[in-house]
């Protein structure tokens, strides 16, 4: 057989399902017999043991195959053809042919047909395998109907109560330690419940194991209420306990990065207390006073986590830039100051090219090049959702992407403006 490659013995076993029935009750040692004086009726100028064999071979393989195939049903056309061919390998039609002296010829002929045939199937077949096995290997893939998306809009933090929860990655390390994110909760208001009840409800309930992250250092006992700062104003106040002398440099920087993505997307301020003060109030090697300001403009980039069940996550980059170019740069070429292998990756694919960032009142208008190729997959969609929450960062509130190409990438369209996203990385919460 021409194809000389091996196969794996799953590779076999998928092939041999996908072949059709194939019945033949006439009996092997006659048809090989039959082929076999065939071949020889005529002296050949070359060495015809290859051709016998490789006849041998089909033949064989045509007999055994119906029983691996006794329960399938179905074929392709091309197998059909190499099993009309295979019936008919060994004995000619006379009907169809004049010269009866030549017959063991056209049977030779007849049975090179069948491998050819049959050959091009399992190269086929072969193929379409291989390409199975790199769209498995893909972490991103075409789109169906329902579009995905990666981030909470305002219009949809309207319509819903949306609770964020800074979480830090389980293996993962940035150059400078364990590295937070937010995930957003949406809540449907008909549910009710307080922001500070459904919190403390949320926060219990998550799955952190499956989402590849470690349980908030907020469920170590911290207990959450809402007070108000000197201009009236809404702000969480965190009760601390006993527990939280204890925190390590590593847990203290980890403890108030996620303190700081679960609050700022909600409120301007949130306070620390101990015993109903917020003075002094030490914790690790930190110690607070009175309410601290939220950052709503971080500066920073975001890139993609995708943690080890194959969830991606939008993550801030842990370097601050001096402008937005600077961030997607970095978002599109490599993660700053990620360790290598840490499972964070560049956001922005190479197959979108960002030729400058245009500046109008509070829009940015990021100018995409011809070459890009903006084709509607999850690839695309979390790398436009990446950028317009990092233009969230630099305080803009809409953007739009100017393109040569026209429609929508996700939920995001081309060449319009759009708003920048309330909160980054929904999920579901556990039924």
């Amino acid at each position: 057989m021409r194809h000389k490659q091996r196969m794996e013995e799953e590779q076999l076993e998928k092939l041999l399902r996908q072949m059709p029935k194939m019945k033949d009750d006439r009996d092997p040692k006659q048809i090989y017999r039959e082929v076999y004086d065939g071949l020889n009726k005529k002296p050949r100028s070359f060495n015809v043991i290859p051709a016998l064999a490789l006849a041998a071979a089909v033949l064989i393989f045509a007999i055994i195959s119906p029983l691996f195939l006794q329960n399938l049903s179905g074929s392709n056309s091309s197998m059909d053809q190499a099993a009309r061919n295979s019936d008919g390998a060994g004995i000619m039609e006379s009907s169809e042919r004049d010269d009866s002296a030549d017959s063991a010829k056209e049977e030779s002929v007849g049975i090179q047909s069948v491998d050819e045939d049959a050959q091009r199937s399992l190269e086929e077949s072969e193929i379409a395998l291989d390409g199975a096995k790199e769209s498995d290997n893909n972490d991103f893939t075409a789109l169906s109907a329902d579009q995905p998306t990666f981030v909470v809009t305002n219009e949809k933090a309207k319509e819903m109560m949306v609770v964020t929860i800074g979480v830090t990655a389980t293996e993962p390390q940035s150059n400078i330690g364990p590295f937070t994110f937010p995930v957003s909760v949406e809540v449907p208001l008909a549910e009710g419940g307080s922001y500070e009840e459904n919190l403390e409800s949320i926060k219990n309930e998550l799955d952190y194991i499956a989402m590849g992250v470690e349980e908030p250092l907020l469920n170590r006992g911290a207990v959450v209420t809402i007070a108000q700062d000197g201009d009236g104003n809404e702000m969480p106040s965190v009760e601390m306990k006993n527990l939280y002398y204890d925190l390590s440099s590593s847990q203290d920087f980890q403890f108030n990065n996620e303190i700081a993505e679960t609050f700022r997307y909600k409120y301007l301020q949130y306070q620390f207390t101990r015993d109903g003060k917020n003075k002094n109030v030490e914790y690790g090697n930190s110690s607070q006073t009175g309410p601290v300001e939220t950052v709503k403009m971080s500066k920073k980039g975001y890139h993609k986590f995708i943690n080890r069940q194959g969830n991606a996550f939008l993550v801030p980059t842990q370097v601050v830039f001096k402008d937005i170019n600077q961030a997607l740069d970095s978002m599109r070429e490599g993660a700053d100051i990620f360790e290598e292998q840490s499972g964070v990756d560049p956001s922005i694919p190479m197959s979108i090219t960002i030729e400058s960032v245009q500046v109008k009142d509070d829009s940015a208008i990021v100018v995409l090049s011809d070459k890009s190729v903006m084709e509607n997959t999850i690839e695309n969609i979390f790398a436009l959702e990446s950028i317009l929450m990092t233009a969230k960062e630099f305080g803009f509130t809409q953007v739009i992407f100017k393109t040569t190409q026209e429609g929508l990438v996700g939920n995001v369209p081309l060449n319009e403006p759009v708003n920048v996203p309330y909160s980054p990385n929904p999920i579901t919460m556990p039924q």
